[in-house]
């Protein structure tokens, strides 16, 4: 005759099962988080070797070699879309870059490689390090990078901002789109000899509220350059 042991079931209490929720919540952020940037990841190294020709091609550049991809586990309420780190030359995706259609990854390549692009002339012509605090400076090096974006992909500028506002980089519209109106006169003229310009004449506050006067200055300086 067989005994039947009946094993004794434990139920949760409150505390338990609010702590087992948590829990199970958190693993799957957790699974979720590393989907998503494993994802981001393989776009980006799928854009990247094919922007850079396209970008040599439409700009007439040669890029110093590629950067390096380096994945990241964020916070999904991050609102990052793909960023260019100079100090170990590496680009990184976003989060939001797993959600954007195809054309929009591109867009976002592109102007990563803008900043990539940037960096390595900066270096090759010893150029002093650029202090990207000085919001002047990141204004600058953000139109260079909207430039690669907005003329790879034939994006119109529709800036129509007044300069005379002080520049606010929490206003995505002046930062991005401004910063592109800026430099666009000055890299269409001649894209390295702009840059090189924009490098070594970083934009102050009077320059960025008398955008035309600087930009007459520059395009000066590129014919004499000729």
């Amino acid at each position: 005759m067989t005994t039947e042991i009946k094993r004794p079931i434990h139920k949760m209490g409150p505390i338990q099962s609010t702590l087992f929720g948590i829990a199970f919540l958190t693993m799957c952020a957790f699974g979720t988080s590393i989907t998503a940037t494993l994802l981001s990841d393989w776009k980006m190294e799928k854009a990247i070797p094919v922007e850079i020709k396209r970008e040599e091609k439409i700009l007439k550049i040669t890029h110093y070699g590629n950067p390096r991809i380096i994945g990241r586990f964020f916070d999904l309420s991050d609102n990052t879309v793909a960023a260019y780190i100079p100090e170990i030359n590496a680009v990184t995706s976003g989060p939001l870059l797993t959600f954007m259609s195809d054309s929009k990854i591109i867009e976002s390549v592109d102007h990563e490689l803008g900043h990539f692009y940037s960096e390595q002339f900066r270096i090759k012509h010893n150029i002093p390090k650029i202090n990207t605090k000085n919001k002047y400076a990141r204004f600058a090096l953000e139109g260079i990078a909207g430039y690669f974006e907005h003329k790879t992909n034939n994006l119109p500028d529709t800036y129509t901002g007044n300069s005379q506002n002080l520049l606010d980089v929490n206003n995505i519209y002046q930062l991005y789109d401004g910063s592109y109106h800026f430099v666009k006169p000055i890299l269409d003229a001649d894209i390295n000899k702009g840059i090189l310009y924009l490098l070594k004449n970083i934009p102050t506050e009077n320059d960025y509220k008398n955008q035309e006067q600087y930009q007459k200055k520059a395009l000066e300086s590129i014919v004499n350059k000729q």
